[in-house]
C-alpha cells in the first residue's frame, strides 16, 4: 500500500499523543452512550456471542451474519484507556452490524474508511471525532504497521 503524506501525518500525531488527552475524553464518553444505544437496537432476532479468537477469516465470513443472525465478536486485546470490556464490546458489535454487515464493506483501509462514514451518519459530530480515532486511525495503523497500536484516546 501507498501511504500518503496525510496518512503518515495522522500516524506520526496518534504516535506521538499521550494515551489519554482528558481534553477529548468528552469524545469518548459520547461514543459510548451513542453506541449503547444502537447496540440496543440490533436486531432482536441477531444472536451476539462474545469469545476469544478471530472469528472471521475474511469479510465475507462476516456478511453471513446477514443470514446466520449470529455475530461472533471477538474479546481478544479488549483493553481500552476508558471505556470498560463491556463497553468495548458493544462498541466492536456496532462496528461490525452497522459499518460491515448491513453495507458489505470489507476489512480493507478503504472498508473500514466507507463502514466509519457509514455508522459515522449513527453519531453526534462529538461521538464522530472518536468513531474516526477508533476506527480509520487505528486501521491506518494495523495496515502500516502489521500489528494494532496502542488504544489511544486523542482526537485526530
Amino acid at each position: 500500500m501507498q501511504v500518503t503524506r496525510e496518512q503518515w501525518e495522522i500516524l506520526y500525531r496518534y504516535q506521538s499523543a499521550d494515551t489519554i488527552e482528558e481534553r477529548h475524553v468528552y469524545a469518548w464518553k459520547a461514543l459510548a452512550k451513542e453506541t449503547t444505544r444502537l447496540y440496543e437496537a440490533l436486531p432482536k432476532d441477531l444472536y451476539v456471542r462474545f469469545k476469544p479468537g478471530q472469528p472471521y477469516a475474511t469479510a465475507a465470513d462476516m456478511h453471513r451474519v446477514i443470514s446466520t443472525r449470529y455475530l461472533v465478536i471477538s474479546t481478544d486485546n479488549n483493553v481500552h484507556p476508558v471505556w470498560t470490556c463491556e463497553e468495548n464490546l458493544r462498541f466492536r458489535a456496532v462496528h461490525d452490524w452497522y459499518g460491515h454487515i448491513l453495507t458489505g464493506y470489507d476489512f480493507t483501509l478503504e472498508g473500514e474508511l466507507a463502514a466509519y462514514h457509514a455508522t459515522g451518519r449513527r453519531h453526534t459530530p462529538s461521538a464522530k471525532h472518536a468513531l474516526f480515532t477508533e476506527v480509520y486511525v487505528q486501521a491506518l495503523y494495523y495496515v502500516v504497521f502489521g500489528h494494532f497500536g496502542e488504544q489511544k484516546v486523542t482526537l485526530i
